[in-house]
């Protein structure tokens, strides 16, 4: 499989705190992100101690880095393992994320009411699996609008891709419960599935 796990945001740092569990040092920050239409969504980003003084000092970051999982007893924490930290002055809406995988399941095609009168917009929607650096299997949720959509209709279960988009924050329950997803900006058939 591919090893594509790039993730480039930008943002406003809102929460930092410690971090010095199973040989873990640094920090672990929240960062508040707005996207072009104003919408907002947070994001874990950990930082190692050679990093963590630049996500102290300043208030506005782009954080290159790859996706991560952790997992306990409760829940599946997703976040962003820092490799760069660059300041800048101000909000800069940047949410890039290069990821490669496996689809898992059959793309599911639905139509989405468009509010402003005009015709349904068609959604795609499919789960990928990835390994990250450390030979573990992650999952997440691709999803994908409009002429996207229609090019993925035939991927299948089992297919490699290549998928970049933005990494995008959905909540549920007043707020109680939320995912990270991918809203797919392009995606690159890259190997069909295997046969049995």
């Amino acid at each position: 499989m591919l090893k594509s796990n790039v993730i480039i945001v930008s943002g406003k740092i809102v929460k930092t705190t410690a971090i010095n569990q199973n040989k873990k040092k640094g920090i672990r920050s929240t960062l508040e992100t707005t996207d072009s239409q104003g919408n907002k969504s947070w994001f874990v980003i950990d930082a190692a101690d050679d990093l963590a003084q630049d996500m102290k000092k300043f208030a506005h970051v782009i954080v290159k880095g790859r996706i991560c999982y952790e997992k306990n007893e409760a829940n599946t924490l997703v976040y962003v393992k820092a490799n760069e930290i660059h300041p800048v002055n101000g909000m800069i809406p940047l949410n890039n994320v290069t990821l490669s995988g496996n689809v898992t399941r059959d793309i599911e095609m639905r139509s989405v009411p468009n509010k402003n009168g005009g015709d349904d917009y068609t959604v795609s929607k499919t789960v990928l699996a990835f390994n990250d650096f450390s030979g573990n299997t992650h999952f997440v949720s691709v999803e994908a609008w409009e002429g996207l959509a229609k090019s993925t209709e035939n991927l299948m279960k089992g297919s490699t891709v290549e998928v970049r988009g933005r990494l995008i924050q959905k909540s549920w329950d007043n707020g109680n419960s939320s995912m990270v997803m991918i809203r797919a900006n392009e995606i690159d058939f890259v190997r069909k599935p295997a046969r049995k």
